[in-house]
């Protein structure tokens, strides 16, 4: 008769234990009590299992036939123990993966906010190492973050004042530049006048010099004509009469033509200059409300940003300071094409 194998767990044993283990399950992160039950369970199968493993090798010993007898009912109970094994290993990863999952969660949450912290510092011209933005406390980023934001604010406003001193030298100059036309043509108005009136002298003498010769050689037609009949004397009379007519007529033509031209001109130049002082009237009244717009834009970007937390609202606290730098931008650029 065949020597019965016999381990120290038994089928009943088994039994109960894919009665008992089998229903055990982890609802949840939260489940203390189910994890611990199911890896308290899975010890005890594991155990066993084991001390199956080590019988088998013991009654292994004496004989092959026995060992085959052995190992044959060693793999008949471990398949038994398996899938209660497998079932309380499933429970348990559940959690372990859970966890692991949990944590690459966290590690990737803070490697976005550290990239936050590395474009927020860039918007200010900062560079910050990436291990650095990681390592810093909430404090010390915002700390470092207000530094570099009240240095980026020192720089643009001294920017913008170098520009005003530019734009305010540019307006000097072409200030200056425009009293020294101003003074050019009143120069050359004067140089015109003097020019017109010379002109207006030498044609007056021209026609003088030509009703003098006229009359001189009239009265050389008229010696001649004294010779002739007493009807030619009558007629060469009234020729040297439409001829002095004719000249008197001329000269007072050019002379009212020169002074219609003085007063256009002199009219011309007395409304070019009418328009040059409006403009800058305009301009003058213009700089009050120019320098309201610039104050006004400055003040914009000096309001402190709200100590936020949450990525959310430093999203929105970051997207606001760009709002806000947008408009000063426009109120400046506004205020200098009024």
């Amino acid at each position: 008769m065949d020597q019965v194998v016999e381990y120290n767990v038994t089928d009943a044993a088994i039994s109960d234990m894919r009665t008992r283990y089998m229903a055990l399950t982890v609802k949840g992160l939260e489940d203390r009590k189910g994890l611990m039950e199911v890896h308290e369970a899975r010890m005890v199968v594991k155990g066993k299992r084991i001390e199956v493993e080590k019988k088998r090798k013991e009654l292994k010993a004496d004989a092959l036939a026995w060992s085959q007898k052995v190992d044959s009912e060693a793999r008949r109970i471990t398949k038994l123990l398996e899938p209660i094994e497998t079932h309380l290993t499933t429970e348990e990863e559940k959690i372990t993966k859970e966890k692991e999952r949990i944590k690459a969660e966290e590690d990737r949450k803070r490697q976005e906010m550290a990239q936050d912290r590395v474009n927020q510092m860039a918007s200010f011209g900062k560079v910050i190492p990436f291990s650095e933005a990681l390592s810093m406390s909430d404090g010390e980023f915002f700390a470092k973050l207000t530094i570099a934001k009240s240095e980026y604010e020192s720089e643009q406003a001294r920017l913008e004042a170098e520009k005003k001193a530019r734009e305010e030298e540019a307006a000097r100059l072409a200030k200056e530049r425009a009293e020294l036309e101003k003074a050019k043509a009143e120069e050359a108005a004067k140089r015109k006048v003097e020019e017109d009136r010379l002109a207006a002298e030498r044609a007056k003498i021209e026609a003088e010099r030509k009703a003098e010769e006229a009359k001189q050689r009239a009265e050389r037609e008229k010696i001649e004509a004294e010779r002739r009949a007493v009807e030619k004397a009558k007629q060469e009379q009234e020729h040297r009469e439409s001829v002095a007519k004719a000249a008197k007529e001329a000269a007072e033509r050019a002379e009212r033509e020169a002074k219609e031209r003085l007063e256009r001109e002199a009219r011309e130049k007395a409304e070019a200059e009418q328009r040059a002082k409006e403009e800058a009237e305009r301009q003058e009244k213009l700089k009050p409300e120019k320098i309201k717009l610039t104050q006004y834009a400055a003040r914009l970007l000096e309001v402190a940003p709200p100590d936020v937390t949450t990525d959310a609202a430093k999203t929105i606290v970051a997207e606001v300071e760009k709002k806000l730098m947008a408009i000063n931008t426009y109120i400046i650029k506004s205020a200098k094409e009024l």
